[in-house]
């Protein structure tokens, strides 16, 4: 199956930016800085070609491999914490993706 991130459309994106300024506003003071962190991940991520956000993923991915933060059982955890959220398409392309980072 080839992995294919352009069904992830604008609208997504303006919703999940509405969402997460709704949800700044109401965030407590003292998790400002975490909440932070997150959106600047998003602004780096958000404007990337599905290509080019796969390959960073993998990078990531090996990296956190390498220093021990991520293993086949919190790959596993991930997997069965997403999966009943999903269709079956979906299901099968976090598969592909998680099957990606185990090799």
């Amino acid at each position: 199956m080839i992995l294919d991130f352009r069904d992830f459309s604008n609208k997504t994106v303006n919703d999940f930016k509405k969402k997460a300024e709704e949800f700044k506003k109401d965030f407590k003071e003292e998790s400002k800085e975490e909440f932070n962190s997150y959106e600047e991940a998003y602004n780096k991520y958000s404007g990337m070609q599905g290509s080019d956000l796969m390959k960073e993923f993998l990078k990531m991915a090996e990296e956190k491999k390498k220093d021990g933060s991520l293993n086949d059982g919190k790959i596993r955890d991930l997997y069965n914490s997403l999966a009943p959220m999903m269709g079956e398409e979906e299901k099968a392309r976090l598969e592909d993706i998680l099957n990606l980072i185990k090799k």
